[in-house]
């Protein structure tokens, strides 16, 4: 055989190599039934993860809040009658409420000037805790009705109670008590209101130590009025909790304040505050 025949036998020429088929379409193919195969793979070990995760660890669920309107928590404070003893009652119209005689506006604008100032507070803060009005930030306030012992109806009590819009500055309505001058600040603010109110009247102040509830600043006072009507005796109980501010007021038209009584309804309003101070 030459070497022409030879190549010949060996070539297969090209309508032999075009026949043949090319290996990259099969690798294509397998990378793909590979690839189909682990997807497969990785979505059945997601599942089973999330399955297991989801049986073994139920999602907590957060119970609602509650809020307690403020105007409710004021009603629950307040001097109510059945936190006082039997013998009590509410005041009718026939009854007449003993309460501070009021002197003229001008003064009265004047003396808050100056308390507020002996102090070191804001004439407002002065105004709403020694005066009768709302206190800066107050989000709700209302007064007892007026309770007198059926026995003596010049023994009375009644109570205001205000919620403030944060604790902080619920908070800060105790420094003018815990002041050391607060008795004789507070002192000449009554002696100018009774002078101004009955020429001739005088008032005194004492601080009186009061038993705090856990979780309330108690401050109490007692203010006695000497004029040409006569004696007339002013309590007050300040109690400061969470949000709460309250004055608990006892009033006689010269007897003493009855103790028990007093302490009965000073206990049922700091329990009150206590229980509210965190709503």
């Amino acid at each position: 055989m030459d070497d022409r025949a030879a190549a010949s036998a060996v070539d297969p020429g090209p309508d032999t190599a075009a026949a043949r088929p090319s290996p990259a379409p099969r690798r294509r193919s397998r990378l793909l039934v590979l690839g189909a195969a682990l997807l497969v793979v990785i979505g059945a070990i997601a599942y089973l993860v999330t399955n297991h995760h989801s049986s073994s660890a139920p999602t907590a669920t957060t119970p609602p809040t509650t809020t307690v309107p403020d105007a409710t928590i004021v009603a629950a404070v307040n001097l109510r009658l059945s936190d006082l003893p039997p013998g009590w009652a509410t005041a009718g119209p026939t009854v007449p409420a003993i309460h501070f005689a009021p002197a003229p506006p001008a003064t009265t604008t004047q003396a808050l000037t100056t308390l507020s100032a002996c102090l070191g507070v804001p004439t407002a803060s002065a105004a709403g805790l020694c005066a009768g009005a709302a206190l800066p930030g107050q989000t709700a306030g209302a007064t007892s009705p007026t309770y007198a012992q059926s026995a003596d109806p010049e023994i009375q009590m009644h109570s205001v109670t205000a919620t403030i819009g944060t604790e902080a500055q619920a908070q800060t309505y105790a420094a003018p008590f815990e002041n050391a001058d607060f008795v004789a600040c507070y002192g000449q603010f009554q002696r100018t209101l009774a002078a101004a109110a009955v020429p001739g009247a005088s008032a005194t102040v004492e601080a009186v130590t009061l038993p705090p509830p856990a979780g309330v600043k108690a401050f109490g006072y007692i203010t006695t009025v000497t004029s040409s009507h006569g004696t007339e005796v002013f309590g007050q109980a300040y109690m400061l909790g969470g949000r709460i501010v309250s004055d608990l007021m006892p009033a006689t038209n010269g007897p003493q304040i009855p103790g028990a009584d007093f302490t009965r309804a000073y206990d049922a309003m700091g329990g009150e505050i206590a229980a509210n101070a965190q709503k």
